[in-house]
């Protein structure tokens, strides 16, 4: 988290904050966002899962990526995404099973 300056009455009415100033705060957030790129991973599953395997499995990715590519677990996203099984065909098969 970042911050520029604190919010209280002296600095909003003396406009201490200049354009400059945030510009190269906002250059400086940049820079260190490049060096720690924010991991996104979207699971995309047949069928239902509970809430119990979908906390396990968005915890397996965000300590492979910790342990594996050294990003910070903050900076770990993880989305899970449930498809009906209706909605999902391989081999040209529904995996619905007919109905």
């Amino acid at each position: 988290m970042h911050d520029s300056y604190h919010c209280s009455r002296y600095n909003t009415q003396t406009k201490r904050l200049t354009v400059a100033m945030f510009q190269a705060l906002i250059g400086h957030i940049a820079g260190e966002l490049e060096d720690e790129a924010m991991p996104y991973v979207h699971v995309r599953i047949a069928g239902e899962l509970t809430r119990d395997q979908k906390a396990k499995i968005a915890a397996e990715f965000t300590q492979t990526l910790a342990r594996v590519a050294n990003k910070p677990p903050s900076y770990t996203y993880v989305t899970i995404e449930e498809v009906k099984l209706e909605n999902w065909a391989v081999a040209g098969e529904l995996l619905d099973g007919g109905g």
